[in-house]
């Protein structure tokens, strides 16, 4: 009879000795929790994911032509907007400043709307969150710790984003990723705290970039390259894992954690396989 794979996952970890620290899995709000509150990178998501106190806050960044880092996916998301500026650039971000981006109106779900953040924004919620009247109780706390994961969708502005974490004491808090080694190596140089990971399918190229973080593509991934990985003290976090079977494959594998947009699948299975995030 086959072993199934929730089962599987109860062994992804080793047996600890009594009184040892659990380890703990990192369960990834992607774009906040993109089916939380579509299309996710947007304040109302990040709300959401904290809600459910995952361990990390994954988010994407571009930068505008005056200067300033925004959270955001894709032009495509502008392109849905359900209030443009006049002129759009061909809806390509680089080419807006900060003011017009602000005019793209979202739809946020519950007959809600929102605009893109800029970064400065979202670390200036992440800080007001806990203490805020309508944050449960029980999620205060985590947020306090809450992790990011940041990417950079271009190159070009890692110095402006490593002063910015700086600049609200993120550093310990913080990872940047890319698809770029370039940008990870340069972070690296410019901070000896904030973690790095390799968006690549080459464990080779993550390894060489001295990546923290190794995160292919799940579908990518099997015990081999796991325990390969975690030799070269590279912990692996997939993206982006949505289906439930995919999710136990992964954590019976020995993943460290998963980037979802449907955190409380993930919430659900990992409760299921006795893992704590």
């Amino acid at each position: 009879m086959k072993t199934p794979l929730l089962l599987l996952a109860l062994f992804a970890f080793p047996i600890l000795p009594a009184g040892a620290a659990e380890p703990t899995f990192d369960l990834q709000a992607h774009r906040g929790g993109k089916t939380l509150c579509p299309p996710g990178n947007i304040l109302p998501a990040f709300r959401k994911a904290l809600n459910l106190k995952v361990t990390t806050l994954e988010l994407d960044t571009h930068i505008t032509r005056d200067g300033e880092i925004i959270i955001i996916h894709d032009p495509g998301v502008l392109e849905k907007a359900i209030s443009k500026p006049t002129q759009t650039h061909g809806y390509r971000i680089r080419k807006h400043a900060l003011s017009e981006i602000k005019q793209y109106v979202i739809r946020a779900g519950e007959g809600k709307t929102a605009t893109v953040p800029t970064l400065e924004e979202f670390f200036l919620f992440l800080k007001a969150y806990p203490d805020a009247a309508e944050t449960p109780a029980d999620a205060r706390q985590n947020a306090r710790e809450i992790r990011l994961n940041i990417e950079t969708k271009e190159q070009g502005y890692e110095d402006k984003l490593v002063t910015l974490i700086k600049s609200h004491g993120l550093e310990k808090r913080a990872v940047i990723q890319s698809f770029k080694m370039a940008s990870l190596v340069k972070v690296k140089r410019l901070s000896k705290v904030i973690g790095t990971s390799a968006l690549t399918p080459s464990l080779e190229e993550a390894r060489k970039a001295q990546a923290d973080y190794w995160s292919p593509e799940y579908p990518e991934l099997n015990t081999a390259l796991i325990k390969e990985a975690h030799a070269e003290g590279l912990k692996v976090v997939p993206w982006t894992c949505n289906s439930r079977k995919d999710m136990a494959r992964l954590i019976g594998i020995g993943v460290d954690g998963i980037i979802t947009d449907n955190p409380p699948m993930l919430i659900e299975l990992l409760g299921k396989a006795g893992l704590k995030f």
